[in-house]
């Protein structure tokens, strides 16, 4: 058996708009992001006013801290192809950024 054989290339439209969503999030929030960061120096990363902190707290309001988690815990219940669906979107604007928001889970 072939990995594309086991491949769901029919997506609901629930899955489209969840894919389109973090599409878009990676484009215009994480890819600008990622790309100042890594001029930078780690001291800066991390210093107050550094554009990691308005990245997270943005990427908190639209809940991409969370997408993997159940809603009993604070996450949005994404079924298991929108979870991975949303961490494929994430990882092409910045596998970095993606990484770092799955290790700084905060719950609301």
């Amino acid at each position: 058996m072939e990995y594309s054989d086991l491949m769901n290339f029919h997506l609901s439209d629930d899955d489209i708009a969840v894919r389109k969503a973090a599409h878009k999030f990676a484009k215009e929030v994480m890819r600008p992001v990622a790309k100042e960061l890594d001029t930078m120096s780690a001291e800066e990363v991390v210093a107050p006013g550094s554009p990691l902190w308005d990245f997270l707290k943005t990427a908190y309001q639209q809940g991409y801290h969370c997408y993997s988690l159940p809603v009993e815990v604070g996450g949005p219940g994404l079924t298991p192809l929108q979870q991975h669906l949303v961490a494929e979107e994430l990882a092409w604007g910045s596998f970095g950024l993606t990484v770092y928001l799955g290790v700084t889970i905060r719950i609301n």
